[in-house]
């Protein structure tokens, strides 16, 4: 190898491990690379329990709509960034400094580490139930502390994350090809298993069915369930850009999350709320058993337990890269195990049982940062004709440009700190009920409201603050 092909490739390996701008020629994602990675992203725990949780609340039907234009429309509302970062290769909180500021876009990574080791949680949490589960089958005398929920299910999940970690810390390479083989797993047994619930229960009577824990008004369960789908949709706005820079073109940068985000995991989420409602159960080990048998069932449960590593190590590398840009100096090992092995406290089957709370609770702060770099990217920016070099370097380097007030853009900070008083005032995600303003929820998406709220009030501020 030539010197010069060799220190291209060093540089390759460099920017993979780092959040140096990805050069065209240094970019690993084809299309159809990006749909199957997104696809195995898309289809993780927040899939399958959105389901479940939408079956044990709405009818079949209901389930079906809501989940599709719930999960879709929040998936769209930010789906267009995505390009941004694909066409200057820089990683989602570099260019989160430009709408934040330069402090402030290291402040919006610290927010959002730990929520990233809540969708951790979720993935292991199914890897630990499906185990618990697939283990009597195939042992019919293993230890009882190995069927138990805690400290059973547990225990399995810390074991989850191993495999994972050693995955992401080789880098996006080896999650190609790793979810090559994840993705197609978990398509198979959805596809399967639908097949076997429709034939078996039979669509007439599937769709007759009342679901087995609807809140107190059928408007109650219909808005709650729209709002757990917005939730999960709208989530997506703090990952569009770690991977997107890896994408060898725009056009695959945007296809591949929306196919993979959106109607591939909306049909997976349709599978596991139809699995809800005939059995009554959330959790989707249980149902496998139930509507599979001890046969089909432990088939589906070893394939649903490998599905869900590909999505850990989906989001641990993400994660290790965006760290990366605040701490430069720290090893990527050490990053990689910083990023994931906290996760392991919430590791309990109290958070698994509390997903609807995560995605609404939380899903705020999710909703108003999408709403702000939206905003930011196509309204302030797009004038501006987006970045320049100096623009990127400024960011990379903390410089001037994006300082704004001691490295915070203040209209971006209120807007996002204001956005939580609407949507608490609006619906209270923990009793599933109107807000402190006393009107609002059923009648009105409290995350929707924020989606408008934080987009609007963020440009009026810009304004007022930065004439210039």
């Amino acid at each position: 190898m030539s010197d010069s092909k060799a220190n291209s490739e060093i540089i390759k390996q460099e920017v993979l491990a780092t959040a140096l701008p990805a050069l065209k020629n240094e970019r690993i994602y084809g299309y159809l690379d990006f749909i199957w990675i997104q696809g195995a992203f898309g289809i993780g725990a927040w899939a399958l329990l959105l389901g479940s949780l939408a079956g044990l609340t709405v009818s079949a039907a209901e389930a079906i709509v809501l989940l599709l234009v719930g999960n879709c429309l929040g998936l769209a509302l930010c789906a267009f960034y995505s390009a941004i970062f694909s066409r200057y290769g820089s990683e989602q909180f570099v260019l989160s400094r430009a709408p934040f500021g330069n402090r402030g876009g290291i402040l919006q990574l610290l927010i959002w580490i730990p929520i990233n080791f809540g969708w951790i949680a979720y993935c292991a949490l199914i890897f630990g139930e499906g185990m618990v589960e697939l283990l009597p089958i195939l042992w019919p005398n293993v230890p009882k502390i190995f069927t138990t929920e805690f400290p059973g299910a547990t225990l399995f999940a810390i074991l989850s994350i191993i495999l994972p970690i050693y995955v992401a810390y080789k880098g996006p390479v080896w999650i190609k090809y790793f979810t090559w083989i994840t993705c197609p797993l978990i398509l198979i047994i959805v596809g399967g298993l639908m097949y076997s619930v429709l034939l078996g229960v039979g669509t007439e009577k599937l769709f007759s069915l009342n679901p087995p824990a609807p809140y107190g008004t059928r408007a109650q369960s219909f808005m709650a369930v729209l709002e757990w789908s917005l939730g999960l949709g709208f989530a997506w706005a703090y990952y569009w850009g770690q991977y997107s820079r890896l994408a060898k073109s725009e056009v695959s940068a945007i296809h591949g999350p929306w196919w993979g985000w959106g109607p591939i995991l909306v049909f997976a989420s349709i599978f596991c709320a139809f699995g809800a409602l005939v059995t009554g159960e959330y959790s989707p080990s249980k149902w496998l058993v139930i509507l599979g048998g001890p046969t089909y069932g432990a088939i589906g449960l070893i394939l649903l337990i490998l599905s869900t590593l590909g999505p850990i190590a989906l989001l641990i590398y993400p994660a290790a890269i965006s760290a990366k840009v605040a701490f430069p100096r720290v090893t990527w090992g050490a990053l990689v195990l910083l990023v994931s092995v906290p996760a392991c406290i919430l590791f309990f089957p109290q958070v698994f049982y509390n997903y609807n709370v995560f995605l609404t609770l939380i899903g705020c702060l999710w909703t108003a940062y999408g709403a702000i770099v939206l905003a930011d990217f196509y309204v302030i920016r797009k004038k501006r004709r987006y970045f320049t070099v100096n623009d990127i370097r400024d960011m990379y380097t903390m410089g001037k440009k994006f300082w704004y007030h001691g490295g915070f853009n203040i209209a971006a900070w209120i807007a996002y700190f204001s956005s939580l008083v609407v949507y608490l005032g609006l619906y209270d995600p923990i009793k599933v009920s109107t807000g402190f303003f006393g009107w609002g929820f059923p009648y009105i998406s409290g995350l929707l409201a924020v989606f408008l709220y934080t987009f609007v009030i963020y440009l009026v501020l810009y304004k007022l603050v930065y004439r210039d």
